[in-house]
């Protein structure tokens, strides 16, 4: 039963005449919270780890027992950075947010997390004075795991230069990833292409020893040639590599 205003109307089937009570119901006592991983809006979940340096809902709390009063503003979060890490390197807020429209329109409490740097994080959410109080109301650990966005926002190539690539000669040039926040990135060669302007100069993919994506070009004859070098949406060009 949820807490609120109830109204009791009391009937006399002999006579007809009946009585009205008004009764009051409180809240009960949060004694813990329920950590929920799944949230749905139109088929998809909310709820997943974030990418590096972008928002996103880790986690949904709820009231144990069901009808207790629980406020995103009284949530508090006991941060547990990993190897590397430390707790300001990550950002915990519990928001209440609305999921559906209309009639089907339910509010929600939420953990939204965002970190400055990518890892694991191990968050438990509580009301009370501290973690370790007693009687604080808690609920199980989050474990919030960020990477970095593998979408290639830019990158460089390693200079070639002139007369650098010889006939018959073949040299490795390193490729340097971006993602949209500035943070370099590693990126399979499956994902990046590589060709020539012509016949002059053969090039392939390869890949260094930590697996990132390399270029490789191979002299065949003299002249100059344009090479274009292409990663997601994003492509370069190389000009008199030979």
């Amino acid at each position: 039963m949820k807490p609120g205003t109830l109204t009791i109307e009391a009937y006399n089937i002999a006579n007809g005449d009946y009585e009205t009570y008004t009764v009051e119901i409180g809240a009960s006592k949060l004694t813990a919270i329920t950590v929920g991983k799944d949230l749905q809006d139109n088929g998809k979940n909310l709820v997943a780890n974030p990418y590096n340096n972008e928002e996103g809902i880790v986690a949904v709390l709820k009231a144990n027992p069901e009808g207790a009063a629980l406020k995103a503003a009284d949530v508090k979060f006991d941060v547990k950075p990993g190897k590397g890490l430390t707790k300001e390197d990550i950002t915990v807020t519990a928001e209440e947010i609305t999921v559906g429209k209309g009639d089907d329109a339910k509010k929600h409490i939420v953990v939204k997390a965002t970190t400055k740097k990518a890892g694991t994080y191990t968050v438990t959410p509580f009301v009370g004075e501290a973690i370790d109080a007693e009687k604080v109301a808690k609920g199980t650990a989050i474990e919030v795991k960020t990477t970095l966005n593998p979408v290639v926002e830019s990158f460089e190539i390693e200079p070639v230069k002139e007369n650098e690539v010889n006939v018959n000669g073949t040299v490795t040039k390193a490729l340097t990833f971006k993602n949209k926040h500035g943070e370099e990135i590693k990126v399979d060669k499956s994902k990046v292409t590589v060709k020539s302007s012509d016949d002059d100069v053969a090039t392939a993919v390869a890949e260094d020893k930590e697996g990132n994506a390399t270029i490789k070009l191979t002299g065949k004859a003299e002249g100059d040639v344009t090479v274009t070098v292409v990663a997601g949406k994003v492509s370069k060009q190389l000009t008199r590599v030979d």
